[in-house]
């Protein structure tokens, strides 16, 4: 059964994708709604911040429930705060991937269609499968280690 806690995470992660969806879709149909960046100084600062930001996103976001200090708030509370405090840092692992799918999707045009910028959202928008959020991953991540 589905918490509502679950339905509004499952509900972030979607509305990220159907919007990065719905960028692209507008993007493609009417391309001449935003004037690339022309200055080749301005597109490459631009694609190495969202290179790295997506490159250091990525593993924070998969392992980010493997931390010490969440998994100490999540295990020293009780079991409804528990679920809480996990959901609490769900959204924020689902922001962390979607962020920069929404960044580089919005790059990918500023910058006349660099190929670079879809490639990142691509790889962003994989990442955020593995960390869609299910009822067994959260009894799976809340459970304590020495239970498992």
């Amino acid at each position: 059964m589905k918490t509502t806690t679950q339905r509004r995470q499952q509900i972030i992660a979607t509305g990220v994708v159907l919007i990065a969806l719905l960028w692209w879709a507008v993007m493609e149909w009417n391309p001449l709604l935003i004037n690339p960046i022309e200055d080749a100084q301005t597109r490459f600062v631009l694609q190495i911040s969202l290179q790295l930001l997506t490159l250091c996103a990525i593993p924070v976001a998969l392992t980010m429930m493997h931390f010490s200090f969440i998994k100490k708030r999540i295990s020293d509370t009780d079991d409804v705060a528990k679920v809480a405090v996990y959901a609490r840092w769900s959204i924020v692992r689902l922001l962390v991937l979607g962020v920069p799918l929404l960044l580089n999707s919005v790059a990918y045009y500023l910058c006349g269609a660099e190929v670079g910028f879809f490639y990142l959202a691509v790889i962003c928008l994989l990442s955020l499968f593995f960390v869609f959020p299910t009822e067994k991953r959260r009894q799976r991540e809340i459970q304590p280690t020495s239970q498992k």
